[in-house]
């Protein structure tokens, strides 16, 4: 059974401190952390990547959400933090999402300003 984890981003280390979530319904309650994090996505700029993959961006509070099928990345207000399943090591899975959201980054940059650039 796939485990529930938290990374959140310690500037002062430059690295990610990771520790599971302990909890009888993961599924649950990645549920509820997503709905609550996407609270005001009516305020936000919403980006569907892929069917599994969406971005929200708030440049008012500079919030930035990417929701994917199995993790979630929240950048706010200074913070960020991951949360994400996964059944094997939750340092190698964490690698694995930065990348993605590296990779999600460069490839929305670049549409975005395409797109304006077109209109």
């Amino acid at each position: 059974m796939k485990q529930l984890y938290e990374a959140r981003y310690n500037p002062e280390t430059e690295d990610w401190d990771i520790s599971p979530i302990e909890t009888e319904d993961p599924v649950s309650t990645m549920r509820t952390i997503r709905q609550t994090a996407i609270a005001n996505f009516r305020t936000m700029i919403s980006i569907r990547l892929n069917p599994s993959t969406t971005i929200y961006i708030k440049s008012v509070d500079n919030k930035v959400i990417i929701r994917c099928h199995d993790w979630l990345f929240i950048s706010e207000a200074g913070s960020k933090r991951i949360y994400f399943y996964t059944s094997s090591k939750p340092k190698d899975a964490l690698g694995g999402i930065l990348w993605l959201i590296n990779a999600f980054k460069n490839s929305t940059i670049k549409s975005i300003a395409k797109l304006m650039e077109a209109m």
